[in-house]
């Protein structure tokens, strides 16, 4: 199943203002690095089309594992900046969805003879899809992808095992926002982790992040939806780690081998 993945950097219109085109430019540069970073790391074979731009990024991949392996990536690249309060700090915010028979992401067609060297660019119904869920103006560093796309597959390439009890990074958030009427997604929750030195330190960048980005109200809002993101996947790894901590003593009182797959996921 072919999925499309598609990322926008935040904040590109504030460092025109502050900075002019070159901190544009700057930036524009930096999140290109990272994307194409985050890609290279995987199989090249795994991404069927795409491309970056200025701002954002899309590309197409043959299955959901690999697109959101290089999403988990870029999201850390992003966020795991330097702890400063003028350390530049990127917020991204994007979305996943199953691409259609379509083989194109964009295409052009030239206008009447007299303006032939004109081009009107249109997009495929998905990549159309994938955009507009990401232009839908929620909240937050986030990934919004429809239920869809999450197979056993998916679920057991990013299980995170706690002894018998495991997490899936994908849950339809509680106290977080989505577009009206769009039921059907979903967030990934990338910051989740199993190693609790991990934990820490990403959890150590948002309060930073939330620090920092005090004196901007757009970019607090940004990082103020973020923490709620990090703080309900914080309770589930807690919950996950604590129920598996469990289970194991109880069978280990019982002389019960407690070795082997996670049995059940935390809720």
């Amino acid at each position: 199943m072919a999925v499309i993945l598609f990322v926008d950097m935040l904040g590109a219109r504030k460092k025109w203002h502050a900075g002019g085109v070159e901190a544009a430019v700057e930036a524009f540069d930096h999140f290109t690095r990272m994307v194409v970073a985050a890609v290279r790391a995987e199989n090249p074979t795994t991404i069927l089309r795409g491309g970056i731009e200025t701002d954002s990024a899309m590309f197409v991949f043959k299955d959901a594992v690999p697109a959101l392996a290089v999403a988990r990536r870029l999201y850390h690249y992003a966020f795991t900046n330097r702890r400063h309060p003028n350390a530049p700090r990127l917020w991204l915010r994007g979305s996943m969805v199953r691409d259609g028979e379509e083989t194109f992401i964009r295409r052009s067609t030239h206008m009447a003879v007299q303006l032939q060297h004109v081009e009107v660019f249109t997009y495929s119904r998905p990549a159309l899809d994938a955009i507009s869920i990401e232009k839908s103006g929620f909240k937050g560093m986030r990934l919004l992808m429809g239920k869809d796309i999450i197979t056993d597959t998916v679920k057991r390439a990013f299980c995170i095992p706690f002894g018998e009890m495991y997490l899936t990074p994908f849950r339809r958030l509680r106290y977080s926002g989505y577009p009206a009427g769009k039921d059907d997604l979903i967030d990934f929750l990338w910051m989740a982790c199993q190693e609790e030195r991990e934990w820490d330190n990403i959890s150590l960048h948002m309060t930073y992040r939330l620090r920092h980005s005090s004196r901007d109200a757009e970019e607090f809002a940004q990082a103020a939806a973020t923490q709620v993101m990090f703080h309900e996947c914080g309770a589930l790894r807690t919950n996950a780690l604590s129920r598996g901590k469990r289970i194991e003593k109880e069978k280990a009182n019982k002389g019960v081998d407690c070795y082997g797959s996670p049995g059940a996921e935390a809720t």
